[in-house]
């Protein structure tokens, strides 16, 4: 059985539908047409201790093999970012939530791609994690401090090692709040 082809929309800058269609086989083979971009989406899980879920890559993956990770991907043809990163979270982790479970912290356009980023609360370490077979192979959990630290070495996928001074900002505001959420609950 052949392999179904991934289909994305073509976008701008601004992530805007620009009316025609890019292909992942042929994402980096051929070039991408001026102006054109795709939107990936990724996701902070934070516990409600401040910690951050870490996933490892398959080793079979061509890009980052056995580099440590956030949840995310490609928004295929037609999906929303939203709901692409509520896929992407129930797809590589297991963990399932609402569209307004997820908090939008910012759009950056890096390269020929637009990520939408997002974070979800989980409340604990201890939840059950459903590892997506051919994409990732281990994770852990990290406390804030600790994944800062550990985003900026060479065990963790350049790429997001490269844009997280452009999220860090944003997730440390949204870790101190899940944190301060958490002591006003008990």
């Amino acid at each position: 059985m052949a392999k179904k082809r991934e289909v994305w929309d073509a976008v701008d800058e601004n992530g805007e539908l620009l009316g025609f269609d890019l292909y992942r086989d042929e994402w980096g083979k051929k070039p991408i047409p001026e102006g054109a971009h795709h939107r990936v989406v990724e996701i902070f899980t934070v516990t409600k201790q401040g910690e951050v879920l870490c996933t490892q890559r398959d080793p079979k993956k061509r890009i980052f093999a056995l580099k440590w990770e956030v949840t995310g991907g490609s928004v295929v043809k037609g999906e929303k970012p939203l709901a692409g990163a509520v896929r992407e979270l129930r797809e590589e982790t297991g963990i399932v939530k609402q569209p307004e479970e997820l908090t939008f912290l910012l759009r950056l356009t890096h390269g020929p791609t637009v990520f939408y980023v997002y974070a979800a609360t989980v409340e604990s370490a201890d939840i059950p994690i459903t590892l997506q077979a051919n994409e990732t192979i281990d994770y852990k959990f990290l406390p804030y401090d600790k994944f800062c630290d550990f985003i900026q070495s060479k065990a963790f996928a350049a790429s997001l090692r490269e844009r997280f001074p452009a999220y860090q900002n944003a997730l440390e505001t949204y870790v101190k709040q899940v944190l301060k959420d958490a002591t006003c609950k008990k």
